[in-house]
């Protein structure tokens, strides 16, 4: 993937964190991709606001959703409850 299509992509994903709605791996996804783009983009445009964007993600204003744990891992955890009584 070029760096400006990356670009596009990471742009899209910021649509979460201004839903409040990232989880830890669109979150750990998208400070992937900015660090990508900003190390091939070095000293353009491009790479300056992706370092930009990269500083905003990772500070404590993106709100990160906890982890829900899966409907098929909440009836283990209950089913291994269930069995050590």
């Amino acid at each position: 993937m070029d760096t400006r299509t990356e670009f596009y992509a990471a742009l899209e994903s910021l649509e979460e964190a201004i839903d409040h709605d990232m989880d830890p791996e669109e979150h750990d996804e998208l400070r992937e991709r900015l660090k990508r783009i900003k190390e091939k983009a070095q000293n353009t445009d491009l790479g300056l606001l992706a370092d930009q964007i990269l500083e905003f993600v990772n500070s404590e204003a993106i709100h990160i959703t906890p982890d829900e744990p899966r409907l098929y891992d909440r009836a283990i955890d209950r089913f291994n409850d269930f069995e050590g009584r």
